[in-house]
Parts: C-alpha cells; structure tokens; sequence
C-alpha cells in the first residue's frame, strides 16, 4: 500500500445455529520494524447485506461499526453473556462485515518500507436467551493478514492471508468450509 491507497475486504458471518448469536471482534498488531504502520493505517467495519460488495458505497451506505486505527480494531466484548457493542444474529441469518483498511494521503516518510501484520479476532457465542445464558457454543478464530508479517503473529493465527489484501478473506473461509 502507498499513501492514499484503499483496500477492501468482506468476512461473511453466518448462524447456522438454532438459536440466537452474539459475536465479538479484537485486533493484534505487530510491526516488523520500528516504523508503527499499525498507528498508521486507519480502519472503518461496518455491517452489509452477505449479497452486498464490499466497496466505497458499502462503507458508505452500511450500517457503522468501529472506525479508528487499524491497531485498535475492535467492536464488543469478548466476556460472556451480553455486553455493550456486542453484535446480534438470529438463529439461521447472516450477513457480511465490509472492513475498509486505508493509508492516509497524511503519513509521514517515517513509514516508508514499513510492514505490519494485523490479526482480526472474531470470538461468537451462541446463547439459549439474550441475557446472561450458560454459553452453548464457543468460537475463537484469528486471522493474520500480510506477506511480509511477523512469525510470531501467523504461528498464533488459526487462518494466515500470505497475500496482502484483505478480499482473500472470504476465500479463505470456504477454502476453510470445504476441509471440514
């Protein structure tokens, strides 16, 4: 990426449960160097259709979850039980998050050559009420999203992107599906 440059990525989000959903997201980052890219980049998630692309007038039109910094990236709580922020989904729906990660015209030649790597954490819960219920089921997945990312981070994830771009997403999520 270079200064001014958008990239855009859809994560599909599906309940293929009996019952109501609540899902949460978190975000690690790691600098390869000294330069905080992470600090850098800035990101906007919000919520679309799963038919809808993931694009500007996704961003635009969808429905607002978090915008701030790439590295700060989160929405929710990973606590049990329902929490502030938390995202709901009835048993049987889906829909799509458009993430929209951009490198502002604004940074500085300190974080020229700079690399970063990211990972998006998505922790669900699936609940026999809305309120405080025993959790019935329990996912944790993280990604790591970067060619040029540190070790440490794609050890740690469950799904690793070796491509730069955030569009992969998705296929990697069906490569996921078909292999179980």
């Amino acid at each position: 990426m270079a200064p001014g440059d958008v990239n855009y990525g859809k994560v599909p989000v599906a309940n293929a449960g009996s019952l109501q959903m609540r899902y949460a997201m978190s975000s690690s980052s790691t600098n390869a160097d000294s330069k905080g890219l992470a600090s850098t980049l800035t990101a906007k998630v919000v919520a679309i259709s799963s038919a809808a692309t993931c694009n500007q007038s996704a961003i635009s039109g969808g429905t607002p979850i978090y915008s701030g910094l790439l590295s700060s990236a989160a929405f929710g709580s990973l606590a049990a039980g329902a929490q502030a922020g938390d995202r709901t989904l009835a048993a049987g729906a889906s829909e799509a998050l458009c993430v929209e990660v951009t490198f502002p015209v604004a940074a500085t030649n300190g974080v020229q050559g700079a690399s970063t790597s990211t990972t998006l954490t998505f922790d669900a819960e699936q609940t026999s009420t809305g309120w405080n219920a025993p959790a019935l089921a329990l996912a944790h997945v993280g990604v790591a999203i970067g060619a040029r990312g540190a070790t440490a981070s794609s050890e740690a994830a469950d799904v690793v992107l070796t491509v730069d771009r955030l569009d992969r997403l998705g296929e990697a999520v069906l490569i996921a599906r078909r292999t179980r």
